[in-house]
């Protein structure tokens, strides 16, 4: 009996670690989502680890590369940024502008469980003057 009650208070204990864990990425993540308000960040995605910083975020999205190019173009300019270079090959790179900004949106292709899924990068900065 008190093996099972010391299992179980194991398992309580290794899933509540577990789950504030992600909500701590979770939350990270959010307030990280707030410095890019006019930057479309879309619904499900899962964020990378230690991929914030001021200018940047990263996170994989379970969607194919051209509906997600899709998306940021349309997103973009529904924001009020302008395209203004674009590659596609293996990986997408749009790069648009606003005002005295500048933001590479970088899609390259992963898989993930099987799932088709891109893996998005995202880098705002200051244009230089």
């Amino acid at each position: 009996m008190n093996k099972l009650l010391l299992y179980s208070l194991y398992a309580i204990i290794v899933c509540s670690i577990v789950g504030c864990g992600k909500k701590r990425i979770d939350i990270d993540f959010q307030q990280h989502e707030a410095r890019f308000a006019d930057i479309p960040i879309p619904f499900q995605i899962t964020p990378l680890r230690g991929s914030t910083s001021p200018q940047s975020c990263a996170f994989i999205l379970t969607e194919n590369q051209s509906d997600c190019v899709h998306f940021y173009k349309l997103e973009m300019e529904r924001m009020g940024w302008k395209l203004i270079s674009e590659f596609q090959g293996f990986e997408a790179v749009l790069i648009f502008e606003k005002l005295q900004r500048i933001c590479n949106i970088s899609i390259r292709p992963t898989r993930q469980d099987k799932d088709e899924s891109v893996q998005v990068v995202i880098i705002q900065m200051n244009k230089l003057n």
